[in-house]
């Protein structure tokens, strides 16, 4: 999906913790951009989380 307000793609990237090789790319459907800052624990509102941020694997 093409983010309309900062014109960007968002996607989410999973690399090999051995090789920090490429595994696969998935493209985002839709983002909501305060939804993505609450679960990722950013608390600057103004910022468009372009930076990399880490997904980890929780037991629910």
């Amino acid at each position: 999906m093409i983010d309309a307000r900062y014109n960007c793609k968002r996607y989410v990237a999973e690399f090999s913790e051995l090789s920090e090789e490429l595994l696969a790319k998935y493209d985002l459907s839709s983002f909501d951009l305060a939804s993505f800052q609450s679960e990722f624990g950013e608390s600057d509102a103004s910022n468009p989380m372009f930076d990399c941020y880490q997904i980890n694997v929780s037991a629910q």
